[in-house]
């Protein structure tokens, strides 16, 4: 058992140092490239990755979640997963040139065609990527090596070659080839871990109709995901506002990395313990998974609210200036993608209930469709990230009531309002600081410093009430 864990506690390090990595590089890119850039070139990027994006959804039909999964099943005989391995590897390849063929016809000539044209490659570098099989056997040093390479490259190569605001097809180009070196240069590493297998043994065929049980739920999450920026763009009529919702709201996200980490790093665990009957252990994680989320999530959401009308001018610069309204409407989204995180992607893909989570997601679309037609009309930008709020909100809730029927309470009322009530308590004060006559860098480092103090002091006494009781 210690062992277990000790692989667990590894792998999310591993995981972890590498999403912090990819959260602080975007910290020092970010404000560079929406100053460089601008508003109307970023939001022709975003709207032509969120359409890009979709095609890899839907042409990989549930691979994203069946892969690793499937990898995880198998584990622990070397025939088993390398079989398993080459046969959703050969099937990605057919699903592949499929979707190639049917994104090109329908990007041809289209607004944007050079843009989308080079996003081919995004596709191909999405589709070939193998990351999921070291997801699966619990070995993520080499996609964290890889990663860390790429990312560093990447980061370089745009202050070395965007320089000026007609740079908006550099920018593309380096987006694509980033995600296509992710796929190439992990490669040296699988033959490590896969033997020889003969083609004659290769049944392709056996893993579609399993991956398409988790075809609906995955693509019904990134239609409502996705489907904002395209809306947005189609009903606003100004790209600019594409790029406005999308930079808050990848700040609105930077948090979840947390959770990303462990759901990453804990499903195929919690998938191999379910496959072995170890329902009680499987309860045990997802409790310690959900505690760990909200204790970070929490104060994240409104200490972020409560800076976010210094944090967006001197981040994203004075063209973004008046936007931080939506970055505030957007916190509460970290907590309930966090919850869905631990709900969805570490319980009820890795237990197989994909009936659920299809209908969660489902759930989550319908509300996010008719609040953005109902909305966006009349209240712009704003409007979708109301509708995203609440599709997210109706997400986390559906996926937390299925889980609960299946294992029961996994995390006291009491626990919950105590972080609630703190994290409230914590963003209020940070809030308050906004009314000092200070310059707004000052004005930030005080209230990230007072927020800190403020919420780990209430966590330390909390813990230490705890064990008075005790």
């Amino acid at each position: 058992m210690k062992k277990k864990e000790n692989k667990i506690v590894k792998n999310y390090l591993y995981n972890i140092s590498y999403q912090i990595v990819v959260t602080v590089l975007p910290i020092i890119t970010t404000p560079y490239l929406t100053r460089v850039l601008g508003a109307d070139n970023l939001g022709i990027a975003r709207y032509v990755e969120s359409i890009a994006t979709l095609f890899t959804v839907f042409g990989l039909l549930g691979m994203v979640w069946y892969a690793d999964r499937a990898i995880a099943y198998k584990r622990g005989n070397i025939q088993s997963v390398s079989k398993c391995f080459w046969e959703i590897f050969f099937l990605r390849i057919v699903l592949l040139i499929l979707t190639l063929i049917i994104y090109f016809a329908f990007v041809w000539n289209k607004e944007y065609d050079i843009y989308f044209k080079i996003y081919g490659i995004f596709i191909v570098g999405t589709f070939l990527d193998i990351s999921w099989f070291f997801t699966g056997i619990e070995e993520m040093k080499p996609v964290v090596i890889r990663n860390y390479i790429v990312r560093g490259i990447f980061t370089v190569s745009l202050f070395l070659f965007i320089r000026k605001r007609t740079d908006l097809d550099v920018y593309v180009w380096l987006m694509c080839l980033m995600i296509l070196a992710n796929a190439i240069l992990i490669f040296p590493w699988i033959k490590k871990y896969v033997s020889y297998v003969p083609l004659k043994k290769i049944h392709i065929w056996s893993h579609l109709l399993p991956s398409l049980t988790l075809f609906l739920p995955q693509a019904a999450s990134q239609l409502y995901v996705q489907c904002d920026k395209v809306m947005i763009k189609n009903m606003i009529s100004d790209v600019a506002y594409v790029s406005y919702y999308t930079e808050n709201e990848k700040i609105a996200k930077l948090p979840i990395i947390l959770a990303t980490a462990l759901s990453t790093v804990l499903m195929p665990r919690i998938a191999y313990e379910f496959s072995k009957g170890r329902d009680e252990q499987v309860k045990e994680y997802i409790k310690k998974a959900l505690f760990l989320t909200l204790i970070v999530l929490l104060p994240c959401c409104t200490g972020m609210m409560a800076v976010a009308n210094n944090f967006v001018p001197i981040f994203l610069g004075a063209e973004f200036a008046d936007t931080y309204k939506i970055l505030i409407m957007l916190c509460p989204t970290m907590v309930f993608i966090g919850i869905s995180n631990v709900t969805g992607i570490q319980y009820l893909v890795a237990v197989n209930k994909n009936r659920e989570l299809t209908i969660s997601y489902f759930v989550a679309l319908i509300i996010n469709l008719i609040l953005n037609f109902l909305l966006i009309p009349r209240w712009g930008v704003y409007g979708a990230v109301i509708g995203t709020v609440a599709a997210e909100g109706a997400s986390a809730l559906v996926q937390y009531y299925y889980m609960s029927k299946y294992i029961g309470k996994t995390i006291e009322s009491v626990v919950l309002l105590k972080l609630l009530l703190l994290s409230i308590i914590m963003g209020i004060c940070v809030y308050l600081i906004n009314y000092l006559e200070m310059a707004h860098m000052f004005t930030l480092i005080i209230q990230v410093i007072v927020g800190v103090l403020i919420y780990g002091g209430g966590i330390l006494y909390i813990k230490s009430h705890r064990r008075e009781k005790c």
